[in-house]
């Protein structure tokens, strides 16, 4: 028996059959957007080389390495710059860096100088180069008269000028026999740019990025876990319940990413040794530092005469050298590299189940942390006085 529908109804039919294929077309969009954003939300976070790079170039403790480990940006980086310093010669290969010296991973990503690593004045800026300059670092004691009793006559105050290298041997009466010779380039970056953040502000930073990436696993487990939430069908994923998997996988690649920039900073870290000189507590009067900079073509770049001044008074100056054995980081480096990538895979297929909002956190989260560690490296935006020294 054949049944014929009213036109009516097969219009009807019709557009039933449109709303249904449309209502699909949109489930399959909206789990298509949600997907794309999941995938490519985490992939942002192998990104901003150089921000790493720049942050990791002044790392010198364990604050340093906490901030940079808390929502990180630039994994990828972290981890390429640890094998570079202290990774086996294998792994190095694997990064196609087998025949990388030491200086060029020393120029990227330390603050240290050394004989093949220096520190010069362009005219704009303080800029790492490889190279060994000719540049000394002078030490000036001024002295008030009145309390030295050496001339109570006048007001004006007698100076002492020392190198760097000769005030750290005799800071009272020079004897020039007495000179400890160093090759290594004076740490113009570190000294000359004004205070650097205060330890307790570094910590302070520290412990506030980790509350914050806490906070970002307290909010998965609440989308995830927690029955009240649960019962108002806001944090479904493609409107269906979130799969078993996804918390657990999620934060556990967290933790892992974590526990693994932290291994890589501190690789970066400890390659170098900082040393704080600081002038002796009898001495009386104001000590300043300068360098004088020749003119000179350092690794096919030309340099003008400059003497550079600290912005400021201080009582300390600080030097950075590269350890001369890092064969002992080997392990370490493997070790990091592991739960790194490890961590970031899970990481990354975690919230693949998780409501969309998840990686939102995240997100939010490596955005503040990027924040606070440019707030962290502020110094870096300052320069020091120059003044170019001409010919007459």
């Amino acid at each position: 028996m054949t049944f014929f529908y009213p036109s009516h109804t097969r219009s009807i039919l019709f557009l039933t059959l449109i709303c249904v294929s449309s209502v699909a077309a949109e489930d399959a969009g909206d789990e298509f957007s949600n997907n794309l954003f999941s995938d490519l939300a985490p992939l942002l976070t192998l990104f901003g080389e150089q921000v790493a790079k720049q942050f990791l170039g002044q790392s010198m403790g364990w604050a340093d390495n906490l901030i940079f480990s808390m929502a990180p940006l630039g994994i990828i980086t972290a981890v390429v710059a640890a094998i570079r310093v202290g990774g086996p010669t294998w792994l190095r290969a694997i990064i196609g860096r087998a025949k990388e010296s030491q200086g060029v991973a020393e120029l990227e990503l330390m603050s240290s100088t050394s004989a093949s690593v220096c520190e010069l004045w362009n005219g704009q800026t303080v800029v790492r180069v490889l190279g060994s300059p000719e540049i000394i670092e002078l030490v000036f004691l001024e002295k008030d008269p009145r309390v030295q009793d050496q001339n109570p006559s006048t007001d004006a105050p007698s100076v002492d000028v020392y190198s760097f290298e000769e005030s750290k041997s005799c800071p009272s009466e020079f004897n020039v026999e007495d000179r400890i010779p160093n090759p290594c380039a004076p740490n113009i970056s570190l000294n000359a740019r004004g205070e650097t953040a205060s330890q307790n502000e570094l910590w302070s930073v520290a412990i506030l990025g980790t509350i914050i990436q806490s906070a970002v696993i307290a909010y998965w487990s609440l989308i995830t876990k927690y029955e009240p939430w649960l019962a108002t069908d806001k944090f479904l994923k493609g409107g269906r319940p979130t799969p078993q998997y996804a918390f657990p996988m999620t934060t556990v690649g967290t933790v892992a990413v974590v526990m693994g920039m932290l291994i890589c900073s501190h690789v970066v870290d400890a390659a170098s040794v900082e040393e704080k000189w600081k002038a002796k507590e009898d001495e009386e009067g104001k000590v300043r530092f300068a360098w004088l900079q020749k003119g000179q073509i350092v690794n096919d770049e030309h340099f003008d005469s400059y003497a550079i001044f600290c912005l400021n008074d201080k009582q300390t100056i600080m030097t950075s050298r590269v350890k001369k054995d890092l064969k002992g980081f080997q392990s370490l480096v493997l070790l990091g590299t592991v739960i790194s990538i490890s961590g970031f895979v899970a990481q990354f297929m975690g919230p693949r189940g998780m409501h969309w909002s998840a990686t939102i956190a995240q997100l939010v989260a490596t955005a503040v942390m990027s924040t606070l560690r440019a707030v962290i490296r502020r110094h870096l935006t300052r320069n020091p006085a120059a003044k170019k020294i001409t010919k007459k």
